[in-house]
């Protein structure tokens, strides 16, 4: 992880790989941009597109997301979107862009070969969940992607890295454990691999700019008294919800589905979560494969 495999390349693969990145780019944004012309927008994604067209200022905005428990920055570009046009779908073009943008970087830069780079892209999650859906993920999973296509110049661009960690924490709860890991394991890498005194302040910067990042997210992820939802967070040792923790990764990485849910029910309801695979055997299944 030393060297940029981007750079370490002949020139002429990197433009290779800048024409297929385009190719894929401009392939999904047609496909999702047909899917979501027959999207019946959700209330989660209308909730935010409401709240922000209703908002006369940004501090109306802020009090009107204390219950929500998500962070500012998805709100804050829907708010600037709003004031141009009231329609939701200008936020639905938005999405398109973001996930258009996620599907240049992967295609460009994840270490992958080709046809895996394409697959990934075209597949259910990126394209439905964080393509079609208009939500708060994706944009999280833009600055995520940025961060790993930057994490070759990691001592290079500490500052740009730890921005890039301290966005996507202000996306999402889940963008945020994501950046702090990130920027955590990159805290650690530099002790450990014996980079120097170079590598080492380089890996400072970049985590205290995500520590910043990380604490503002906190404000708006805790809900307020009443609000019916985590009004707190979970800092002591629990059994059950280690038990719990351990399940989500089963869940998100062995999607079984059941027929415990019903129809319409799939998001909620997988084989893992049940008795059917305990969550601690699927994680290992996973290892193994």
């Amino acid at each position: 992880m030393n060297a940029d495999p981007v750079e370490s390349r002949p020139p002429h693969e990197n433009r290779r790989d800048t024409a297929f990145a385009l190719g894929v780019a401009v392939l999904f944004a047609c496909i999702c941009g047909i899917a979501i012309s027959y999207h019946e927008m959700w209330r989660d994604e209308l909730q935010a597109w409401l709240l922000a067209r209703s908002a006369h200022s940004l501090a109306e905005l802020r009090d009107a997301m204390r219950y929500e428990g998500h962070p500012a920055l998805w709100y804050l570009l829907l708010y600037t979107v709003t004031r141009a046009s009231q329609r939701p779908e200008a936020m639905q073009a938005l999405h398109v862009g973001i996930g258009t943008i996620c599907a240049f970087l992967f295609a460009r830069s994840a270490p992958f070969p080709r046809w895996a780079r394409l697959c990934f892209v075209l597949g259910y999650f990126p394209l439905y969940e964080y393509g079609v859906i208009s939500r708060n993920y994706s944009i999280g999973i833009l600055f995520l992607f940025a961060a790993a296509a930057l994490l070759p110049q990691r001592s290079r661009r500490p500052w740009l890295l730890g921005l890039l960690l301290a966005l996507a924490a202000n996306t999402s709860a889940m963008a945020l454990i994501v950046a702090a890991a990130f920027a955590s394991t990159v805290f650690l890498e530099s002790l450990l691999a014996h980079g120097g005194r170079a590598a080492r302040g380089a890996a400072v910067k970049t985590l205290a700019v995500t520590a910043a990042g990380i604490l503002l997210a906190a404000t708006y992820t805790t809900l307020p008294a009443g609000a019916g939802g985590a009004e707190s967070w979970a800092l002591s040792v629990d059994r059950l919800w280690a038990e719990r923790t351990v399940g989500l990764f089963a869940r998100a990485l062995v999607p079984i589905p059941t027929e415990r849910g019903g129809a319409g029910s799939m998001w909620n309801w997988t084989a893992t979560l049940s008795h059917h695979v305990p969550p601690l055997v699927a994680i290992l299944l996973m290892g193994c494969l």
